[in-house]
């Protein structure tokens, strides 16, 4: 039944208002009914601009007066890849590259306004977290210390582990996006705001740009060189991460190829698939190895002489 525009806008303002309640007890309930406020936003923007920015209106005033900031970082996020996926879909993209691009732009726009609200203090640097998150690690590891008398685990390694993890954070939130992205493109393909879809690439058919490849050898060398300290180190250990996650995307892209083209059947599809996935160094050591040689394109030329 088609809704009249005025109606989806008080339906948009009462998902947004639901998604910053939800985002005000837990991120994860919140996040999960993003997508639905990105459907309406794609819904009256194919129908009327003008009431696309009167419910943007109507949900920064809700966000700013009732909910935290987080609840305008999300709204500003959802209205902008609201826009930009109304383009994709006009502009004649694939799926592939819609989920690439949202994806950076979620993780960007995330990243931004993290920096900003650390700016005005608002939310502490990650230095500042992984120190408190150590100290707290630390303590605990005492009192199990008191009761063993001894102890349990070296906390160096448990100091290094945590401030990797806070050193490779910026990746990790862009990284983060394109999962986002990922459920958000497909939860919009399918309750199809606009009537119309991206072109469907099949998921074994995706590649990266093989310059990725290229980037992640230079990375590795230039890894050797440099000490695990520093900002050039921090900066080497974000783009290294991300070319991983971009290599394993393919690898496992490949993978799903591999056996497929192989006619194998169904159940040892998905047994290669889940193994791909559980051997992550694997696949983005296969990612790697087909991006350099193009085993894919001489596998399909081999099919094609036949």
């Amino acid at each position: 039944m088609k809704l009249n525009t005025d109606i989806q806008v008080l339906l948009a303002v009462l998902v947004g208002f639901v998604c910053f309640l939800l985002l005000d007890y837990t991120i994860i309930l919140g996040l999960i009914g993003f997508p639905f406020l990105i459907y309406f936003l794609m819904k009256i923007k194919s129908e009327s601009m003008i009431r696309l920015w009167i419910t943007a209106l109507i949900l920064i005033v809700i966000a700013s007066v009732f909910f935290s900031v987080f609840s305008f970082m999300l709204l500003m996020v959802a209205f902008f890849v609201s826009l930009f996926l109304d383009r994709t879909i006009r502009g004649g993209y694939t799926e592939e590259n819609a989920i690439v691009y949202v994806g950076f732009m979620i993780g960007l726009m995330t990243l931004s306004f993290i920096i900003m609200l650390q700016a005005v203090e608002i939310v502490p640097s990650f230095d500042t977290i992984a120190s408190k998150v150590i100290d707290w690690y630390g303590s605990q590891l005492n009192e199990v210390k008191k009761i063993l008398g001894e102890q349990v685990v070296d906390m160096k390694v448990i100091s290094a582990s945590i401030t990797q993890f806070f050193v490779t954070l910026p990746a990790q939130i862009l990284i983060l996006g394109f999962f986002m992205s990922l459920y958000t493109v497909l939860m919009v393909r399918v309750l199809n705001p606009t009537g119309k879809v991206w072109q469907n690439r099949p998921f074994m058919y995706w590649v990266v740009p093989r310059f990725v490849a290229h980037l992640y050898f230079i990375g590795l060398l230039v890894s050797l060189f440099i000490t695990p300290e520093g900002s050039v180190y921090n900066v080497i250990s974000n783009v290294m991460l991300i070319l991983e996650w971009a290599l394993f995307v393919h690898g496992l892209a490949f993978t799903y190829y591999f056996v497929k083209k192989k006619k194998m059947h169904t159940a040892v599809v998905v047994l290669f698939v889940i193994l791909a996935i559980l051997l992550r160094p694997i696949t983005i050591f296969v990612g790697f190895m087909e991006l350099i040689l193009r085993l894919r394109l001489r596998m399909e030329l081999t099919n094609g002489r036949k």
